[in-house]
């Protein structure tokens, strides 16, 4: 579920790189999930990052350090766009805590180009995974991960519908083989009454290995813009196949211009 929150913001925020050129941007928050990922035993998962972003447009980098606890099976590992699933012989049941992945990314506004972007909005994104997680602890693989994404939104009055897709390279650890797999993320924004607005979002992305399930998730979320520079979304969703959470939930703070 990971995978889309930083949709959330392009939803909830959506223009915002062009309008704030120049601005520093932290977000922090909280994701927590459960599900049993092709085990016996569930799993729980605590996400606890602080994103640092700079805009100057049309460019956007983001660095983004997280801090992990997962209690399960041994058999299930902490990965960056959420939990990579089990192997269906459980293992230990165990608790383990510390620093995960960090990602950083460098985003170019494609519209920024256009004679006359009007209210389309189009990114290229191109994303690292540093293996900075404890692999031995199972917050991550031990191996460095890219991906490139597209972010596409065009925004009609009230209501902004969007997709996202992306190609992720996989590295590959001495006990597995990881596939390249495509993604993609497509949901829709709407204004509500004062600062608030609500979204759904759905998530694909391909199985991650030869013996595991895609990932298929849907989301909703809560938008209110406490202030111009303060935001804040609540969001709440449930997977489809065994490479997905059953349920998470989580809240997602966003300072601008500070």
């Amino acid at each position: 579920m990971r995978s889309v929150i930083s949709t959330i913001t392009l939803a909830a925020v959506i223009g915002a790189a062009s309008a704030h050129a120049g601005t520093t941007t932290l977000i922090t928050g909280i994701d927590y999930s459960s599900g049993d990922y092709g085990d016996t035993e569930t799993t729980e998962m605590t996400y606890l990052p602080v994103t640092i972003k700079y805009s100057g447009f049309p460019w956007t980098a983001k660095v983004t350090i997280p801090w992990i606890t997962i209690s399960g099976p041994s058999s299930v590992t902490a990965g960056s766009g959420g939990a990579l699933v089990g192997n269906g012989t459980d293992g230990a049941i165990q608790t383990d805590s510390g620093m995960g992945d960090i990602v950083g990314s460098l985003g170019f506004s494609i519209d920024s180009l256009f004679a006359e972007p009007g209210n389309t909005f189009i990114d290229l994104i191109g994303k690292v995974k540093l293996p900075t997680a404890d692999a031995d602890a199972r917050l991550g693989t031990g191996e460095t991960d890219f991906q490139l994404l597209l972010d596409i939104a065009h925004s009609f009055d009230n209501t902004t519908p969007f997709v996202t897709l992306g190609y992720k390279w996989m590295g590959d650890t001495a006990n597995t083989d990881y596939n390249d797999i495509y993604s993609i993320s497509i949901g829709a924004d709407q204004k509500l009454s004062g600062p608030f607005s609500a979204g759904v979002i759905f998530d694909y992305a391909q199985a991650v290995t030869d013996t595991s399930d895609p990932r298929r998730e849907v989301m909703g979320y809560l938008n209110w813009r406490a202030s111009e520079k303060i935001s804040i979304n609540f969001y709440a969703g449930f997977g489809f196949t065994d490479a997905s959470p059953d349920q998470s939930v989580g809240a997602q703070l966003v300072f601008k211009k500070f």
